[in-house]
């Protein structure tokens, strides 16, 4: 079974990469994936066939849910503006995703003479 990690960015390359790692933690497989330039991925998890990954992408605008293959084409499922997803799980079949999302709301308000 191969494992995966997110490269760190790196500061000369606009595109992000997913390092498969063998259970050694031995580079398996570098993959780059494009078409997101300046996300950042915080979650990873392997699509059900084994032909690519879901992740969370991070951009300024907002986040996103991804499926990227093997070759490191990405294709964006859903963005959002007003939150954040966590614990994505595709279905055993691939042809669901379940996923949590949260949203931060604040406000601030001003009261004299309390």
């Amino acid at each position: 079974m191969v494992e995966f990690d997110i490269a760190p960015p790196d500061a000369e390359s606009t595109e992000t990469r997913i390092d498969l790692l063998s259970r050694t933690g031995e580079v398996v497989r570098d993959i780059d994936v494009v078409g997101l330039p300046g996300a950042d991925f915080y979650e990873v998890e392997w699509s059900p066939d084994g032909n690519g990954f879901y992740v969370v992408a991070d951009f300024p605008r907002g986040v996103a849910l991804v499926r990227v293959d093997l070759r490191g084409e990405a294709h964006v499922l859903h963005e959002d503006q007003t939150g954040f997803f966590f614990s994505i799980k595709p279905s055993p079949d691939g042809r669901h995703l379940a996923f949590e999302k949260a949203t931060v709301e604040s406000n601030a308000w001003m009261i004299e003479k309390f």
